[in-house]
């Protein structure tokens, strides 16, 4: 079993303790995450989050960025073959929305895996 590492990392000006562990099978992904817990406010006195993915060996992946700026032009940057992705979050709400969202998405991928077929690939059956 991967150890769980820690570290600090520094968000909207406040330190936000982070645990790093990395998953490993045919790739290897390494995930860094951690929050400062609910402050009781917005940006400026909110809550700190911090989540990263980082490819350690063979991982396919890229990042998508849309940004919106004050015209509403959309600005798309795809950016194939991606080191790592980092996403944080300034906020209160902004860190339980997120909890929510991580939520969702453990949920749907799982179902849509399929339980049996996430056990039969852990031990190499499928």
């Amino acid at each position: 079993m991967a150890r769980v590492h820690k570290a600090k990392r520094v968000v909207g000006g406040e330190v936000v303790e982070t645990k790093i562990k990395s998953m490993c099978s045919a790739n290897i992904i390494e995930v860094e995450v951690g929050a400062n817990g609910f402050r009781g406010g917005k940006y400026s006195y909110g809550s700190r989050t911090f989540f990263q993915i980082r490819d350690e060996s063979q991982t396919v992946m890229w990042c998508e960025v849309v940004n919106l700026d004050f015209d509403f032009d959309v600005d798309i940057m795809d950016s194939p073959g991606a080191k790592s992705v980092s996403i944080p979050f300034a906020g209160d709400t902004e860190l339980l929305t997120f909890i929510d969202a991580l939520k969702f998405a453990v949920s749907v991928l799982e179902k849509q895996a399929g339980e049996k077929n996430i056990q039969k690939f852990r031990y190499g059956e499928l």
